[in-house]
């Protein structure tokens, strides 16, 4: 017994430290170095690249939805309230379609919904920037990840 106690220690540790993995944060002076960049667009999303703050994984693909005002002449120093859409492992990878499955945020949003709500007391409309990030492991996302990447958002975009 006492022959396969170090081994099995051994191997024990091998496997736990392969599965940790180093968080890096990416922030010079506050800011993240890196700035999301745009691909394309997808499902009425633009399909941008953002930095993770990781060094396994430093960059991840995500879909921003915009409100249609948001470039519009006059509205240039508005800013908009952000919802950041965290899907489930079945959204995971590398395929930004995969982020398309019923009852996802960005699926409505892909189907014709505009990221609006209005406010039943006062009756006041909101319209939304949402912004979907693709988790490319399978262990999602930790609280570094998600500050970094809201940190380039409210760097690039009027949050």
């Amino acid at each position: 017994m006492r022959k396969l106690f170090f081994p099995a220690l051994i191997a024990l540790f091998l496997f736990c430290s392969l599965s940790c993995t180093k968080e890096t944060s990416q922030m010079v002076n506050g800011s993240a170095i890196s700035s999301a960049t745009q691909t394309g667009l997808v499902g009425r999303q633009q399909q941008i690249t953002v930095p993770t703050g990781d060094y396994t994984y430093p960059t991840s693909q995500a879909l921003l939805w915009l409100p249609k005002c948001y470039n519009k002449a006059g509205k240039a120093d508005k800013s908009f309230p952000l919802i950041i859409a965290l899907d489930g492992t079945g959204e995971q990878g590398t395929d930004i379609n995969a982020l398309f499955h019923t009852g996802t945020i960005a699926k409505h949003i892909a189907d014709g919904w505009d990221a609006v709500a209005v406010n039943p007391v006062n009756g006041r409309s909101y319209k939304f920037i949402v912004f979907t990030p693709q988790c490319p492991v399978q262990w999602g996302w930790s609280s570094l990840h998600i500050k970094t990447m809201l940190a380039n958002l409210e760097a690039n975009y009027r949050i």
